[in-house]
């Protein structure tokens, strides 16, 4: 998976290429969308750090997330990352929307 990750970080060419932000100058492969707020009832930003990496195709997984950051909010998912021994950072806001 790393040899995945090196491949495509960074690197508009590559058809699941995606940007790091982390000194690099990757502005130009962002993307963004504008929603309309009364459609949204929550919103999680997050780091690569705060989910395994293999997650990010998986939309089941996401869901898995999202609900337990709804139940039990991002300071659990965090405690367990620590807990877990992954190296990588992680951080997250989660806003509900009424």
């Amino acid at each position: 998976m790393m040899a995945q990750k090196n491949r495509d970080i960074n690197n508009p060419e590559s058809i699941e290429g995606y940007p790091a932000l982390n000194g690099k100058l990757s502005i130009g492969m962002c993307r963004y969308l504008s929603l309309p707020i009364n459609i949204l009832d929550f919103l999680l930003l997050c780091t690569d750090g705060f989910l395994p990496f293999d997650w990010f195709n998986e939309p089941e997984k996401m869901r898995e997330l999202a609900n337990i950051v709804q139940k039990r909010g991002v300071h659990d998912q965090l405690w367990r990352i620590r807990d877990s021994g992954q190296t990588a950072e992680a951080a997250a806001v989660a806003v509900w929307f009424d």
